[in-house]
């Protein structure tokens, strides 16, 4: 049982932390992935020795001087030293806690605005005053423009190794801070450039992490942002051939939209300045959406495109967000068009090329998705054993919970298994269906 006084105490510490989370110190520690020095920070705000933060968390004082001095960074002990001192969990690179909050009581709307609060601080803290600070008339220089780079860099990194879901709080945190420094601030015209290009990667970015958390409304929202920001001046070229790729990727989700999907992609191929590789991510959209028309000669001359121009290799000033485009996306997309056109055998072997093609170690959350892909092409063809052995890498994925796109794939192969005629394929659907959380 909590006592009584638990939220007051709870939400006491959490004003703390977020003052010390802002400070020029915590601003520094944030930025640099200074774990160590964040708790040390918060734990010094709060008044406590290591001894206290110890039994707090239930481990050693030994771990706790570890962690401090940067010389621990499991990712398990920083949850529980971010639960046990009220840091938010994003710091980390964590998912917010909300276990609980489904009550009507005022104790618990009264926790979820401090949570709220918690992310907004967690992602200011990511970035530079000038930018976190609302206040008008501030002024913004390249080197500011530089950090904000750098913090959209480490949400990247995160968002690889752990899904979209767990970041995209804060990304888009910081991409609505950016929007608000666009109108509020004042800066010259290059560094003006430079600020719309950031703000507009981090859209990108916020759209695919919502995207990734299968909050689609919220992805298109971020996307169609992006469109409205190229028109406020130049620069951002190469994310506005992003938006409407990512906007075309996001209609043939819907087997009706198929002529939007065609339709945005080939938008997109006609700016200026567009790569072999970018041009190949496009006519692999257009295959797609061909396929969802039922027009099988133009989705393979599409997809035949798309590998052409891929083996021409990459440009040297190719956008660094283009780079995760190679042949195991094609493959995925030759996958997505076998299924479109109801040819299953095909679509499991695009899925097995995908997985042979990204390393897991390297790209965790890609393979997790690539995998979730395999195990439901298996079941697609009756292939049930097999089927159950790739889903359960899935299932047991440390990124499975911050991908919704892994964990809608896992569901549908669990229906699929659920009417298997082998034993193991239908308990296996059960324990999928047990492990998960409910559809949303």
């Amino acid at each position: 049982m909590r006592p009584r006084n638990y939220t007051v105490h709870k939400m006491d510490d959490e004003a703390v932390v977020l003052n010390i989370l802002t400070s020029a110190r915590g601003r520094s520690a944030v930025a640099s992935g200074s774990h160590g020095t964040v708790v040390r920070l918060v734990r010094q705000a709060l008044g406590l020795h290591q001894s206290h933060v110890a039994s707090r968390s239930g481990y050693s004082q030994a771990t706790i001087s570890r962690i401090e001095q940067n010389h621990l960074r499991d990712p398990v002990v920083l949850m529980d030293l971010a639960d046990a001192l009220s840091i938010p969990r994003g710091i980390f690179g964590g998912r917010p806690d909300n276990d609980g909050l489904t009550g009507p009581s005022l104790e618990d709307m009264e926790r979820r605005e401090m949570l709220k609060a918690a992310l907004a601080v967690a992602s200011a803290a990511m970035l530079p005053t000038a930018v976190s600070d609302s206040s008008p008339g501030r002024k913004i220089g390249l080197a500011v423009v530089n950090e904000c780079w750098t913090a959209l860099d480490r949400l990247q990194n995160l968002e690889a190794t752990q899904g979209g879901g767990v970041v995209y709080e804060l990304t888009a945190g910081m991409a609505t801070r950016l929007r608000s420094t666009l109108s509020g601030a004042s800066y010259t015209a290059a560094v003006g450039r430079s600020l719309r290009q950031v703000t507009a990667a981090t859209m990108i970015q916020a759209g695919w992490q919502a995207y990734d958390a299968r909050q689609r409304e919220a992805a298109r929202r971020w996307w169609l942002e992006t469109l409205h920001l190229s028109d406020l001046g130049d620069g951002i070229e190469q994310w506005r051939m992003s938006a409407l790729a990512s906007l075309s990727r996001e209609a043939a989700d819907s087997a009706d939209r198929g002529h939007d999907v065609i339709g945005l992609a080939q938008s997109a191929a006609k700016i200026t300045g567009a790569s072999p590789a970018m041009l190949s991510l496009l006519a692999a959209r257009e295959a797609m959406g061909y396929a969802a028309l039922g027009n099988d000669a133009a989705s393979a001359s599409a997809l035949t495109r798309a590998q052409r121009l891929l083996d021409r290799g990459r440009a040297e000033n190719e956008p660094q967000w283009l780079r995760f485009w190679g042949p195991g996306d094609l493959a995925i997309h030759e996958m997505h068009v076998a299924r479109l056109s109801g040819r299953m055998p095909a679509a499991e072997r695009a899925a097995q090329e995908a997985v042979a093609s990204v390393d897991p170690i390297a790209a965790p959350r890609n393979h997790a998705i690539y995998v979730a892909h395999l195990g439901n092409s298996l079941a697609r063809v009756g292939k049930y054993e097999e089927a159950v052995a790739v889903s359960r890498q899935a299932l047991s994925s440390t990124v499975r919970k911050g991908s919704q796109r892994v964990t809608a794939e896992l569901r549908e192969t669990a229906r699929l298994l659920a009417g298997a005629t082998y034993g193991p394929a239908r308990d296996f659907a059960t324990t999928i269906d047990r492990l998960l959380l409910p559809a949303v």
